[in-house]
């Protein structure tokens, strides 16, 4: 009994202590919750609709992409036809500004008000439209049609394209890349919206993800891959796949509340950090084939028993050095083998 009272009054002293951070950080300038919203100071003319078709002098030029999408629902076909091409649906209204400067081709798509909302210090903005109450955002969107459009883009562009740089933003709507999409240095971020990418192949990858969700099935970074999660979920590599399949060099991760599923095999140096969030990790080969450096404080860091426990896959082979930090949240590890 004497024990059990010990333990209660550490914990309430735990629970004290917290509340006391907790003000602390709201008089130093935190917030636990905030709502803005910004006016719309987009001014660009978007003239382009329907299909465009690049000429083949232009498109003998494309080094790089950068596509800004607002509220659209996109699809990007990497594919055998050699052209270049953007395709709205035939009834559709939907503006959008295309054009190629320097070697890039830029497209994007007319911008709504925004709104910044915080939570925890972690910020993300949405676009925002005047028939939409913000009890929406968290009960799954309003069921009105007309509240996000529904206009679907679409986007070719031939696989064969040696694509120095790729820069996509998708605010909110959804987007689809299909076929293996290979360039150099990519950025993908995603606001409230939705990314699913088949394949990509890059040198370094930089991927953020706001309130949505991005999905990336198979990947391969050669040089170094940078992955951020606010408040919504992100996958890299497929989980009803081998992990050998995906391969990321270097990689630094940081999971604030959301969740991030990493099913890959994870070479070079590999920094993973968690802080009320989950991370879920399913690596290639065994515990072996890594060195794991481990800290937490008030999380939990599980290790799963993987068949062959200290044997290497390959006795030749250790893939990486990983350092694992939980805060709050819970990093499980798991192995192919």
């Amino acid at each position: 009994m004497k024990k059990k009272n010990i333990f209660l009054i550490v914990l309430c002293c735990i629970f004290l202590i917290g509340i006391i951070c907790t003000i602390a950080g709201i008089q130093m300038g935190g917030k636990l919750f905030s709502f803005r919203l910004d006016k719309n100071t987009d001014s660009k003319k978007y003239s382009s609709s329907g299909s465009t078709t690049l000429s083949k002098s232009d498109a003998a030029g494309i080094k790089g992409l950068d596509f800004d999408f607002n509220a659209q629902n996109v699809i990007i076909t990497f594919s055998d036809k050699p052209d270049y091409r953007i395709e709205g649906d035939a009834n559709s209204q939907t503006k959008y500004n295309s054009y190629i400067k320097n070697g890039i081709w830029h497209i994007d798509t007319p911008k709504s008000q925004k709104a910044t909302i915080t939570v925890l210090n972690h910020t993300v903005q949405i676009p925002w439209h005047s028939d939409l109450d913000i009890n929406d955002l968290f009960n799954g969107g309003d069921d009105d049609e007309d509240s996000l459009s529904e206009e679907t883009c679409r986007i070719s562009i031939p696989a064969s394209s040696t694509l120095d740089s790729t820069r996509i933003l998708i605010a909110a709507g959804e987007c689809h890349i299909r076929g293996n999409m290979k360039t150099g240095n990519t950025t993908l971020k995603v606001g409230a919206g939705s990314l699913d990418v088949e394949q990509l192949e890059a040198q370094t990858l930089k991927i953020k993800i706001g309130a949505g969700e991005g999905i990336v099935q198979k990947v391969n970074i050669t040089k170094q891959c940078t992955a951020k999660v606010g408040v919504g979920n992100l996958e890299l590599g497929n989980s009803d796949s081998p992990a050998a399949d995906s391969c990321i060099h270097n990689l630094s991760s940081k999971t604030a509340i959301g969740n991030t599923d990493i099913c890959s095999k994870l070479t070079g140096q590999s920094n993973l950090k968690c802080a009320t969030g989950n991370l879920e990790l399913n690596l290639a080969g065994t515990k072996a084939n890594y060195s794991f450096d481990s800290n937490s404080s008030m999380g939990d860091i599980k290790f799963e028993k993987s068949k062959s426990a200290s044997v290497k896959s390959n006795e030749q082979d250790t893939y990486g050095d990983i350092s694992l930090h939980c805060s709050l949240g819970n990093i499980n590890v798991d192995f192919d083998n």
